[in-house]
């Protein structure tokens, strides 16, 4: 689609980004009832907290001034300089496209531009987490040539009444 336009987030586009951001949440929520509780957030103030936060990368993609896409990341500093080196990462906490434009390289849009401001931040990788379900998210961060960096297994106890 040669129409999206990547920008940053701006006030104006907050309602419709934490309707995005709740599609995310949602399908957290439907996978894993078990960790994510069916509250309604108020995502609005989630996006505006982080818009007045310099760690943070908010990032718009629109097709004819409408918000398709959203992206979220954090600039995070790692490290002990013990054990591991101190390191700068941008850290993906959410990127979520409109069902109705998904198939489209929005996300990867996205994802570029983000990488785009990793380098030129000099931040030395873009990292993010994704559950095990989200199929369609493993194979669309694969395809964007990002790999795993470590795996988390779990043993679910069911708990006895």
């Amino acid at each position: 689609m040669d129409n999206v336009i990547i920008s940053k987030l701006e006030k104006q586009d907050i309602f419709s980004a934490s309707e995005l951001v709740q599609l995310v949440h949602n399908k957290m929520m439907d996978n894993r009832q078990d960790i994510f509780i069916p509250k309604q957030e108020n995502w609005e103030e989630y996006l505006k907290n982080k818009l007045e936060d310099n760690e943070y990368e908010l990032l718009v993609a629109r097709v004819q001034d409408k918000v398709v896409g959203v992206c979220v990341a954090e600039k995070k500093h790692l490290g002990d300089d013990i054990e591991t080196r101190i390191r700068d990462i941008l850290f993906i906490e959410y990127i979520v496209v409109d069902e109705n434009y998904r198939r489209c390289k929005i996300g990867t849009k996205l994802l570029e531009k983000i990488k785009d401001i990793a380098k030129e931040k000099n931040i030395s990788s873009v990292e993010l987490n994704v559950w095990g379900f989200n199929c369609s998210a493993i194979e669309f961060y694969e395809n964007n040539n990002m790999k795993p960096k470590r795996i988390v297994y779990e043993y679910f106890i069911k708990k006895e009444n």
